[in-house]
């Protein structure tokens, strides 16, 4: 069981059950500074001034049940440029975007086909392998 809660101005988490519970009271200003807190089970509790503290020092939350689902998460959206967007979207008919668009896919291929080396059949091996060849032969973006 862990629970949160915020005691004078430090976030304490208490995790475990009868005499083996662990404390920790984690400063707002602590190094290396908290990015993100997980918290892993079923039992528990939190305070609604435990997770504001979680926000104000910009740290994310994120609670997962014991199959590894996501019961409940907090964070901070991340920085927003429309001027980045457009290039972004510009880019996709051009060589440069081309480029990119390549290794991206070539590297998430290569990833794949890692893992099943290991994994899975040949028949799916050699089938990301005829992928890998086709992708280089792309002269579009749509292609890839």
């Amino acid at each position: 069981m862990t629970s949160l809660r915020v005691e004078r101005g430090h976030l304490l988490v208490r995790s475990g059950a009868g005499r083996d519970i662990r404390e920790a009271r984690i400063p707002k200003v602590g190094r290396p500074r908290l990015r993100r807190l997980v918290i892993f089970g079923r039992g528990g509790h939190t305070t609604f001034e435990a997770l504001a503290w979680l926000d104000r020092i910009g740290a994310s939350f994120l609670h997962l049940d014991r199959s590894g689902r996501v019961v409940a998460m907090s964070g901070q959206p991340g920085p927003d440029f429309p001027a980045l967007r457009r290039a972004q979207v510009a880019a996709h008919d051009t060589d440069v975007g081309l480029s990119i668009t390549k290794c991206l896919v070539g590297a998430k291929l290569s990833g794949q086909r890692s893992v099943l080396e290991r994994y899975g059949s040949k028949d799916v091996v050699d089938r990301l392998a005829d992928a890998s060849q086709a992708l280089g032969a792309c002269t579009d973006s749509r292609q890839a």
